[in-house]
């Protein structure tokens, strides 16, 4: 909440004051102050109001602050509060991690995701399957984890000559699955 230019209310009841004076640089400056960003949209709807309504800069910065405020907190919670990474997976799909899973496991290899899905619906705790460097192998990872992220253990087969960069950006998309507790290479 740190990150909303707007103070909607707190327990002392302090609330946003408009601008000082009603020059439109001192409510640019008041609007870029205390909208970061965001201050140029802002202003450019407090003209936009006092042309409409009639009222001066000053008037207008004073009564639409807490409105506007509130709809850029509602959007920056919005926008900074999608994080799918914290959904973690759950229900009784979910395989123990490598960590914790026995060691004589079932290994079923393919690298097609509808032969890869069966095979977990049927129980097997462990797949394996190749990323070539040379092929979509984002692509192939991403549908893989999206549907199986959790639910088996995966043996990831490294195909061609990986460099680092290929290899971070692996472990970002496994990140994001939350899958790192459940593959290795």
């Amino acid at each position: 909440l740190q990150d909303i230019p707007f103070l909607i209310g707190n327990t002392t009841g302090e609330f946003m004051v408009g601008p000082e004076g009603d020059s439109p640089e001192e409510v640019l400056a008041w609007a870029k102050e205390n909208f970061g960003d965001r201050g140029q949209e802002y202003f450019d709807i407090i003209c936009r109001e006092a042309k409409e309504t009639g009222r001066t800069l000053r008037e207008t910065a004073s009564v639409s602050s807490f409105q506007l405020g509130a709809q850029l907190a509602v959007e920056t919670l919005s926008r900074n509060g999608r994080r799918p990474w914290y959904y973690r997976p759950g229900g009784s799909a979910i395989v123990a991690p490598l960590s914790e899973a026995p060691g004589n496991r079932s290994v079923f290899y393919s690298n097609d995701l509808a032969e890869l899905g069966a095979a977990v619906a049927t129980g097997v705790q462990e797949i394996a399957f190749d990323l070539d460097i040379a092929g979509d192998w984002e692509q192939h990872l991403t549908s893989i984890l999206s549907k199986l992220s959790c639910h088996a253990i995966m043996n990831i087969r490294l195909k061609g000559e990986w460099d680092e960069a290929a290899l971070a950006r692996m472990k970002e998309i496994v990140f994001i699955y939350d899958a790192q507790d459940y593959i290795y290479l």
